[in-house]
């Protein structure tokens, strides 16, 4: 039997993309994945850097043990757009299918009901 303990994901310093509106993801915390990019284009899943090419390879199989699993992108506003396309074509290929993007207004939201 293998288990694996996922630490309290850590806020990297991005400088959050602006919305209009915003939609709260209401899942438990435990279903929810963060994977942040950093003004370099850098990815962080579970505060680990993680290569574009590997990104499906480290949500497939926390996708498949847990099917409510949301991939929150968290990415600063001056990545460019490519790299958050090949993003989503790593999450499309990993079968993750509940995808969000993060943004300021939804940390204003946050922060006010803390």
């Amino acid at each position: 039997m293998d288990s694996t303990v996922f630490r309290k994901e850590r806020d990297q310093p991005i400088d959050w993309a602006n919305a209009e509106a915003t939609e709260k993801i209401d899942e438990k915390r435990k279903n929810i994945v963060h994977v942040w990019v950093d003004r370099e284009g850098t990815v962080f899943i579970n505060d680990q850097i993680v290569p574009y090419e590997s990104i499906a390879g480290v949500i497939r199989p926390l996708y498949t043990e847990n099917r409510n699993l949301v991939v929150a992108i968290r990415g600063d506003r001056e990545v460019p757009y490519n790299q958050i396309n090949t993003i989503t074509e790593q999450l499309q290929a990993s079968g993750a299918v509940r995808v969000t993007f993060a943004t300021r207004i939804e940390q204003q939201v946050q922060r006010a009901r803390r």
